[in-house]
Order: structure tokens, then sequence, then C-alpha cells
């Protein structure tokens, strides 16, 4: 005789021992996925930032001829241009995907 496709009474406490570790599963998926969405409105924001740094530098370029600009304007103009790099996601693709399943523990 085949045993049911269901649980029965007698095999009830054995997927009952299982509720804690299924349910702190979906607690780890549910956090990472959390942790993805803010990270995903991160990046955005800091592409939108980056792009608002971008298009000051090339009014600061467009008000004050570069032979114009005062000793050490060139080396703050300079830095500013390759920090924005540093704050937009877009400018290092390799870092814009993540982890899309929790690390699971091991043991």
């Amino acid at each position: 005789m085949r045993p049911p496709p269901f649980p029965t009474i007698y095999s009830m406490p054995r997927y009952f021992a299982l509720l804690p570790v299924i349910l702190r599963r979906a607690g780890e998926l549910i956090a990472h996925q959390q942790a993805l969405a803010k990270d995903l409105v991160d990046m955005a924001e800091a592409a939108d930032q980056a792009e608002k740094i971008r298009r000051f530098l090339e009014r600061v370029r467009a008000t004050f001829p570069e032979d114009q600009w005062p000793g050490g304007f060139m080396l703050w103009f300079q830095w500013a241009a390759g920090h924005v790099n540093t704050l937009d996601p877009l400018s290092r693709p390799e870092r814009i995907a993540k982890q899309m399943e929790p690390d699971r523990p091991r043991g």
C-alpha cells in the first residue's frame, strides 16, 4: 500500500520541527529583498546626484573660460570631475548587479 501524498497525524511532528528553519529562511529572503530594493534606490539617487554635479561642472566651464580661472581652480575642477565618477554607479557597471539570493549559512 502506498503512503498518502499528504502529511498524516503521525508525520506532523517532523514537519513542525522544520517550521523554525522555514521561518528563518523566509525572514532571510525578505530581508535580502529589502536590501536589494534599498540598494537600487540608493544607486538611482547616486546616479542622479552625479548627473547633477556633471551639469554643474559644465556650467562652470561654460561660465568661466579656462584661461580666466584663478590659481588652484584647475586642480579643483579636475578633482571634481574625477570625484563625480566615484559617486556614479553607472561609471562602474561591475558594481551594479547584486547577488539575488542571500548567502546560506554553512554547517
